[in-house]
């Protein structure tokens, strides 16, 4: 097989007279299906052909009548038949050739001609029932169920990862032998290329996908027709996103149509899921069993973690599995086919009991800077979550063997742990870095050599969960990712290195929330289903030439206007993909793309999102150049459809990258200040802490803080116009007072907060919450102490010595939260951190009055994404070069 199938479609298109031709100088061997605009063949069935089968065929005649104009006459295998037939799926007549269902392997499929017979059959799942093709649907079953994976049932029990190995064997033929192509769900979506005759010879096909896992988001979704036709103005504003639930018939793109689309594109395949599995736990065990959850922990919406030192816990969980493999129902959730999942909740409260705690390790360390911003990227968890994995495994094993467990490897447990040994009945789904950073080549090669990893460990194969998320859409701005060659580039990697299938997790681009249901997200038409399709495409067949699959597409779905719109398309993936953007004329970045961070706001150079998106990326002439290839798409389209097509990705697409740069204010200056090379863009800041005597050492929250030395006022870490950062005033203030005894050094930082209900709590990456940093150097020579805390006192400690990574540090600290709503008597309200640090574990000894110490304190309100500190550094926090100075002196009583 080859990519030159592709082009087949297009010869069909532009050659019908030819395929007249062949239809009436038919040789010895020929099948003809239509001769001169007339049915030729028959469909044959079997009399009690399953639902699958059933679908098959009706797929089959339905577009070979949109391509001809004429239906082809169906008949089953009791019936009397004359002339060429068309055997789909199993039969009396297949089984006469020698073929059966259960010949097939999962997913394999036929397609071959003998004398007077086509032959298109798979392996097919035995469910009967009506197929409902052609009646009209309620509005209920129009829009689909609501909820996150809304669809239409194609038969009485179906399911999306139904073995349809007939209906694969039709898909295929109508795309190789003719043309036919799915770009989009729904007619509108459909491209048939018109024909009189069609005749084919000399066929014999067997195969199967070689990814055998493929699924997103979008798959089943329910969308707003308006994306596709019409004023999509609304759609775009968080406050006119309508309920799908309640929407008219006439509104909807119905869910019948996606669910079609996805199974013509080859979609799902085997039965696999790997998600967060511990949800229904807490309901099941919390009232008889709360010592089998996380100690400490508190459920902050996305459910309780366990307590996996609990022994009992392992064992309930290995029941719990075997239960399942049982045929009983489980308690853990999502488990599917013969993967039962072992996922923490996505809220990664880890158990704070010793034994947990003592499994946990450092941050897996990067190049923060190379890598793409603050990315969670870690190991922390993973001895912990791994180890109790891979003991419920070794005990699955022995009593289901060819079974598996199945799991994520993500965030905190994203990294194969050291030692890990091979598991030949562990699954894993890797998570992929987002997008946004998927050209940074540092994290293209993290990515390659941890699934080179997980590969050597997990016996039962590797998955992906790629995460397809767009942060302009919540930031204020929109540029598209029109990134279809980055997704041919992943699936040949995953080809390489033997992946095993992909989850496309789109979320973040056309999101509605539900009050008090779910996140909905609504797939874009040129954003996101051209990019399923192509990455479909790929992983049934990854010798297809992708260049060739869009060059198809531009003829196909634009005509004459296929130059124009290329050139459109390969410019906004110019802009979105160029690692060396500029600003003031200086490329700020070396590596990756600007949109490699999730959170819209840039860490590492201190240049606000929209300023980079939209003054140095989609200038004002860039948004011109782009405004110019549709111009001239709409004057070359040729015909009323290809005008449509143009019109929706102008309308889904170019307006978009409008809208978003019309609510762009430009800054008076691009340059920073704070970011620029000379030293005289940093001064050093200055603070006393002062030395006294307290009652109770260690206690910070019964010091008296009335003789404590202030920091004074913190400064915007980025500034978003050419003034001096000072004179920016911040949304939310910072007070930090500091002072000493003879064995610590205390703190107490006073937040405010417009809203502490909102506060954003991480406890697994404390820093990508609202939190503190606070910096310690007292040799000053850059080997530092780190301490970063959050509003309910969970923390992360860390060190930095010359020549070693950043590694784990045991600080000993005390901390005492307090979080205050707002009052009537002050303007905000405040969380309060209260912390004494024992010198003990910094410099071994206490400070002498005089010494000095280099320090620093920062903090990240993620409120508006805030970031300020006391004396900001150049770049990220760590940067002890411009860490102020703190003095230690005698209290002045």
């Amino acid at each position: 097989m080859n990519g030159t199938w592709l082009y087949q479609a297009h010869v069909w298109a532009l050659l019908a007279g030819l395929l007249s031709l062949l239809a009436v100088g038919c040789v010895e061997g020929d099948v003809v299906l239509y001769r001169d605009g007339r049915p030729a063949a028959t469909i044959v069935t079997a009399a009690d052909a399953p639902a699958t089968v059933e679908l098959a065929a009706l797929e089959f005649r339905h577009h070979l009548k949109q391509a001809t104009g004429r239906q082809l006459p169906r008949k089953t295998d009791a019936e009397r038949v004359e002339g060429p037939v068309i055997l789909v799926g199993e039969s009396k007549r297949t089984r006469e050739l020698g073929l059966r269902n259960d010949d097939f392997k999962r997913q394999e499929y036929l397609i071959q001609t003998r004398p007077d017979t086509l032959i298109l059959m798979g392996h097919d799942r035995q469910v009967f029932g009506e197929v409902r093709y052609d009646d009209p649907l309620t509005p209920e079953e129009y829009i689909g169920s609501p909820g996150p994976n809304p669809g239409f049932p194609l038969y009485p029990g179906w399911t999306r990862f139904d073995a349809v190995g007939s209906c694969y064997a039709v898909y295929d033929f109508l795309e190789r032998y003719c043309g036919v192509r799915w770009y989009l769900p729904g007619p509108r979506g459909t491209y048939v290329p018109e024909r009189e005759s069609l005749v084919v010879r000399n066929l014999n096909l067997k195969r199967k996908p070689w990814m055998v896992y493929r699924e997103g988001t979008n798959y089943t979704d329910t969308t707003p027709r308006a994306l596709y036709t019409g004023d999509r103005t609304k759609l775009d504003s968080p406050a006119g996103r309508p309920d799908l639930r309640v929407m008219p018939v006439e509104e909807v793109l119905p869910g019948r149509d996606t669910v079609l689309w996805a199974l013509r594109n080859k979609a799902w395949g085997d039965r696999f899921h790997a998600n967060h599995s511990y949800s229904s736990w807490e309901a099941a065990f919390k009232e008889g069993h709360p010592d089998w959850f996380a100690k400490g922990r508190v459920n902050k919406g996305l459910g309780l973690e366990l307590c996996l030192s609990n022994p009992e816990v392992k064992e309930r969980m290995i029941q719990d599995a075997r239960d399942y493999f049982d045929g009983k129902q489980p308690v853990s959730t999502g488990a599917l086919g013969d993967y039962f999942p072992i996922v923490p909740t996505d809220g990664k409260e880890w158990c704070l009991c010793q034994e947990c705690q003592s499994k946990m390790d450092p941050p897996y360390d990067f190049d923060i800077r190379s890598m793409g911003g603050k990315a969670v990227i870690a190991r922390s968890a993973s001895r912990y979550v791994w180890d109790f994995i891979g003991e419920v495994a070794d005990a699955v094993a022995e009593s289901h063997p060819g079974k598996y467990i199945c799991a994520l490897a993500y965030t905190d447990y994203l990294v194969v742990p050291e030692d890990m040994k091979r598991r030949d009945n562990l699954a894993v789904m890797f998570c992929l870095q987002p997008t946004q950073t998927a050209f940074s080549p540092a994290f293209a090669q993290f990515n390659e050599e941890h699934l080179r990893e997980w590969s050597r460990v997990a016996g039962g194969g590797v998955y992906v969960w790629i995460y397809t998320v767009y942060p302009q859409y919540r930031s204020g701005g929109r540029f598209p990712d029109l990134s279809y060659h980055k997704w041919a580039e992943w699936m040949r990697l995953f080809h390489k290195l033997g992946i095993k299938g992909y989850f496309d997790n789109a979320d973040g681009g056309m999101v509605v929330s539900v009050p008090g249901t779910y996140n909905h997200v609504w797939p874009d038409p040129m954003e996101d289903f051209f990019r399923h399709y192509v990455a479909l495409k790929l992983a049934d067949d990854i010798t297809i030439d992708e260049d060739e699959l869009y060059d198809e597409f531009y003829r196909f779905w634009y005509g004459q206007a296929a130059e124009a719109i290329k050139g459109f398309v390969l410019k906004a993936q110019e802009l979105y993909n160029d690692p060396h953007y500029k600003v003031d004329g200086r490329v700020q970045s070396q590596g990756y793309s600007p949109w490699r961070d999730i959170l819209g706001v840039y860490h590492g150079e201190g240049v606000p999102w929209e300023d980079v998106v939209w003054g140095s990326v989609c200038t004002a002439e860039n948004l011109q150049e782009l405004g110019r290839y549709i111009a001239q798409a709409y004057e070359l389209a040729d015909t009323p459809e290809a005008k449509a097509r143009v019109k929706l990705l102008d309308d889904g697409v170019y307006q978009g990258i409008v809208r978003g740069r019309s609510r762009w204010t430009p800054p008076t200056s691009m340059h920073r200040e704070a970011y620029a090379a000379e030293p005289s863009a940093w001064r050093m800041r200055h603070a006393s802490c002062p030395r006294v005597t307290v009652d109770t050492p260690g206690l910070a929250r019964v010091i008296d803080w009335s003789v404590a030395g202030q920091l004074g006022n913190f400064i915007l870490h980025t500034p978003r116009a050419g003034s001096p950062r000072e004179s920016f005033p911040l949304s939310v203030g910072t007070d930090v007072e500091v002072m000493h005894d003879e064995t610590y050094l205390y703190l107490r930082v006073v937040c405010q907060d417009p809203d502490t209900n909102s506060l954003l709590i991480d406890s697994g990456a404390v820093w990508a919450g609202d939190s503190v940093e606070i910096f310690l150097d007292p040799e000053g020579q850059g080997e530092f102490r780190q301490l970063i805390v959050n509003p309910r006192g969970d923390r992360a400690e860390f060190q930095s010595q010359r020549g070693e990574r950043l590694r784990s540090w045991t600080s000993g600290v005390s901390i005492d939260t307090e979080i205050l709503p707002t009052a009537p008597e002050i303007d905000d309200g405040r969380w309060i951190v209260r912390i004494a640090i024992p010198f003990a574990s910094i410099s071994g000894s206490p400070p002498q009055a005089g010494d000095t110490w280099r320090f620093n304190v920062c903090r990240n309100f993620r409120g508006n994404y805030e970031y300020s500190a006391w004396n900001p550094t150049v770049g990220g926090w760590q940067k002890p070069e411009y860490f102020g100075e703190l003095k230690f002196v005698e209290a002045k009583y």
